[in-house]
Protein backbone atom coordinates (compact mmCIF):
# COMPACT_ATOMS: atom_id res chain seq x y z
CA UNK A 1 0.00 0.00 0.00
CA UNK A 2 1.55 3.28 -0.98
CA UNK A 3 2.26 5.63 2.17
CA UNK A 4 0.25 9.18 1.40
CA UNK A 5 0.41 12.27 3.32
CA UNK A 6 -2.46 12.53 5.16
CA UNK A 7 -4.05 15.50 7.00
CA UNK A 8 -2.56 16.69 10.38
CA UNK A 9 -4.29 18.95 13.35
CA UNK A 10 -1.46 21.20 15.59
CA UNK A 11 -2.45 22.61 18.34
CA UNK A 12 -0.95 23.61 21.36
CA UNK A 13 -1.73 24.69 25.17
CA UNK A 14 0.45 27.34 27.20
CA UNK A 15 1.02 26.45 30.79
CA UNK A 16 1.31 29.18 33.05
CA UNK A 17 2.93 27.10 35.75
CA UNK A 18 6.38 25.80 36.42
CA UNK A 19 6.68 22.60 34.32
CA UNK A 20 8.00 19.46 35.65
CA UNK A 21 8.79 16.94 33.29
CA UNK A 22 7.88 13.92 35.17
CA UNK A 23 4.44 15.10 36.30
CA UNK A 24 3.84 16.59 32.65
CA UNK A 25 4.66 13.41 30.74
CA UNK A 26 2.66 11.55 33.54
CA UNK A 27 -0.39 13.69 32.48
CA UNK A 28 -0.14 13.09 28.62
CA UNK A 29 0.21 9.39 29.46
CA UNK A 30 -3.22 9.24 31.58
CA UNK A 31 -5.22 11.47 28.98
CA UNK A 32 -4.08 8.99 26.22
CA UNK A 33 -4.79 5.74 28.77
CA UNK A 34 -8.47 7.41 29.39
CA UNK A 35 -8.96 8.38 25.90
CA UNK A 36 -9.14 5.37 23.31
CA UNK A 37 -9.15 7.30 20.23
CA UNK A 38 -5.63 8.12 20.82
CA UNK A 39 -5.24 4.48 20.47
CA UNK A 40 -6.91 3.76 17.15
CA UNK A 41 -4.24 1.53 15.18
CA UNK A 42 -4.62 0.96 11.59
CA UNK A 43 -3.73 -2.53 10.12
CA UNK A 44 -3.73 -4.47 7.13
CA UNK A 45 -5.92 -7.53 6.80
CA UNK A 46 -6.44 -9.74 3.60
CA UNK A 47 -5.56 -6.74 1.48
CA UNK A 48 -7.71 -4.11 3.24
CA UNK A 49 -6.83 -1.56 6.17
CA UNK A 50 -8.81 -2.53 9.30
CA UNK A 51 -9.42 0.02 12.12
CA UNK A 52 -9.06 -1.29 15.75
CA UNK A 53 -8.64 0.16 19.48
CA UNK A 54 -4.53 -0.83 20.83
CA UNK A 55 -4.44 -1.21 24.30
CA UNK A 56 -2.69 1.12 26.29
CA UNK A 57 1.37 1.33 26.64
CA UNK A 58 3.15 4.18 28.30
CA UNK A 59 5.09 6.89 25.74
CA UNK A 60 7.45 8.67 25.64
CA UNK A 61 7.70 12.78 25.17
CA UNK A 62 10.03 14.74 23.52
CA UNK A 63 11.22 18.11 25.80
CA UNK A 64 12.15 21.27 24.01
CA UNK A 65 13.98 23.94 25.69
CA UNK A 66 13.13 27.46 23.85
CA UNK A 67 14.10 31.03 25.53
CA UNK A 68 10.41 32.39 25.18
CA UNK A 69 7.03 31.73 24.19
CA UNK A 70 8.10 33.52 20.80
CA UNK A 71 9.95 30.24 19.70
CA UNK A 72 7.37 28.58 19.95
CA UNK A 73 5.65 29.72 16.82
CA UNK A 74 8.78 27.98 15.04
CA UNK A 75 7.97 24.55 17.17
CA UNK A 76 4.45 24.43 15.53
CA UNK A 77 5.58 24.95 12.46
CA UNK A 78 7.83 22.00 12.60
CA UNK A 79 5.31 20.29 13.94
CA UNK A 80 3.29 20.49 11.20
CA UNK A 81 5.09 18.82 9.04
CA UNK A 82 5.12 15.64 10.72
CA UNK A 83 4.90 12.39 9.21
CA UNK A 84 2.79 9.77 10.41
CA UNK A 85 3.19 6.02 9.21
CA UNK A 86 -0.62 5.16 8.98
CA UNK A 87 -0.39 1.12 8.74
CA UNK A 88 0.58 -0.11 12.39
CA UNK A 89 1.81 3.05 14.29
CA UNK A 90 0.88 5.89 16.43
CA UNK A 91 -1.14 8.76 15.15
CA UNK A 92 -0.37 11.41 17.52
CA UNK A 93 2.29 12.91 18.46
CA UNK A 94 3.70 14.72 22.30
CA UNK A 95 5.70 17.46 22.20
CA UNK A 96 6.69 19.61 25.26
CA UNK A 97 8.69 22.89 25.48
CA UNK A 98 9.80 24.54 28.45
CA UNK A 99 10.67 27.80 28.60
CA UNK A 100 13.65 29.56 30.37
CA UNK A 101 11.01 30.91 32.90
CA UNK A 102 10.25 27.62 33.82
CA UNK A 103 6.48 27.62 32.12
CA UNK A 104 5.96 26.50 28.56
CA UNK A 105 3.72 24.68 26.33
CA UNK A 106 2.07 21.22 25.19
CA UNK A 107 2.31 21.16 21.72
CA UNK A 108 -0.23 17.85 19.94
CA UNK A 109 -0.17 17.09 16.52
CA UNK A 110 -2.55 13.90 15.28
CA UNK A 111 -3.84 12.56 12.01
CA UNK A 112 -6.83 13.43 11.33
CA UNK A 113 -8.21 9.61 11.15
CA UNK A 114 -8.27 10.14 15.23
CA UNK A 115 -9.02 13.73 15.74
CA UNK A 116 -10.35 16.80 14.41
CA UNK A 117 -9.40 20.64 15.18
CA UNK A 118 -12.52 20.87 17.52
CA UNK A 119 -11.51 17.79 19.44
CA UNK A 120 -8.08 18.64 19.94
CA UNK A 121 -8.95 21.90 21.65
CA UNK A 122 -10.67 20.23 24.03
CA UNK A 123 -7.94 17.77 24.47
CA UNK A 124 -5.65 20.68 25.15
CA UNK A 125 -8.31 22.15 27.70
CA UNK A 126 -8.06 18.66 29.09
CA UNK A 127 -4.23 18.28 29.56
CA UNK A 128 -3.91 21.66 31.07
CA UNK A 129 -6.80 21.50 34.03
CA UNK A 130 -5.41 18.04 34.81
CA UNK A 131 -1.47 19.41 35.02
CA UNK A 132 -2.84 22.16 37.16
CA UNK A 133 -5.03 19.96 39.55
CA UNK A 134 -2.03 17.51 39.82
CA UNK A 135 0.98 20.43 40.92
CA UNK A 136 -2.18 21.42 43.43
CA UNK A 137 -2.22 17.64 44.66
CA UNK A 138 -6.08 17.87 43.72
CA UNK A 139 -7.66 14.89 43.35
CA UNK A 140 -7.12 14.11 39.56
CA UNK A 141 -10.63 13.25 37.25
CA UNK A 142 -9.51 12.51 33.91
CA UNK A 143 -12.56 11.64 31.81
CA UNK A 144 -12.92 8.82 30.40
CA UNK A 145 -13.76 9.19 26.54
CA UNK A 146 -14.88 5.93 24.92
CA UNK A 147 -14.64 6.12 21.03
CA UNK A 148 -16.10 2.32 20.53
CA UNK A 149 -19.54 4.10 22.22
CA UNK A 150 -20.23 6.49 19.33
Amino acid sequence: MKEQRLTIFVQYGIIKEKIYEKQIVNVLNNIVKKNDAFRINIKIENGMPVQYIKEYEPFNVEIVHLKSEKELKDVEKEATKYKFSVINSCLFYFKVAIFENGFGAVILTVNHLIADSWSLGLVIQNILKEYHNTLKRNRVYTKQFIYRVY
